[in-house]
């Protein structure tokens, strides 16, 4: 939070838009997020899929901003560039009103239009991951620091996963025997039930 709210006050003290990216996760059921701003990062490890953990780190950052005090310069129009990697989060807070996850929606569009009186307009920039198409130009925003600030975000995101996997691994492993178990279990009763069937049907065809 102190780390947003530091970077936010630098680029309005240079009268220059904030550009910051966001990046998500997930592997074997376990997701992380990471927000990369200028000169830092940050980054946090939760269980969820990686769609959310990309909706997540968006939405904190809104948040974040959003509870910022008013500085009294609503008359003077800035703006905050988040760059994602992720086109879905963006065509979903972008799009109509979903049936599923609204108030992540809601949120998201309450606090853009209240940003938005206060003069602070909020702009969602897709920018390739990992280097990925060349050629592209951004809409916002410059695309060397949209690349390099999306690179960061992808690493600490990352990081964040891998530690995490890594405390879960002996869990993992447990997961993985059981799921060896139940498979090998399911075989087994298929193949009693099918010595089961072939009794029966030999018994039938014996009293006939």
């Amino acid at each position: 939070h102190q780390l947003i709210r530091k970077a936010f006050t630098a680029s309005q003290t240079h009268h220059q838009p904030l550009t910051v990216a966001t990046d998500g996760g997930a592997k074997h059921g376990c997701a992380a997020w990471a927000i990369a701003i200028p000169q830092t990062q940050s980054q946090h490890p939760e269980d969820t899929l990686p769609f959310m953990a990309e909706l997540t780190a968006i939405l904190l950052l809104t948040h974040t901003i959003y509870d910022l005090p008013p500085d009294g310069r609503s008359d003077v129009p800035h703006t905050i560039i988040i760059a994602t990697d992720c086109k879905s989060a963006i065509d979903f807070l972008q799009g109509p009103e979903p049936t599923q996850r609204t108030r992540c929606w809601t949120q998201y569009q309450q606090q853009r239009l209240h940003l938005q009186q206060r003069g602070l307009h909020l702009t969602l920039q897709w920018t390739p991951a990992h280097d990925r198409h060349p050629a592209w130009a951004p809409t916002h925003g410059d695309a060397t620091t949209l690349r390099a600030l999306n690179r960061r975000a992808d690493t600490a995101a990352s990081q964040a996963l891998s530690t995490d996997l890594q405390r879960l691994q002996p869990w993992l492993n447990t997961q993985q025997t059981a799921h060896r178990w139940a498979e090998q279990a399911l075989q087994w009763a298929q193949h009693v039930a099918q010595r089961w069937d072939d009794h029966v049907s030999s018994t039938v065809l014996l009293d006939a």
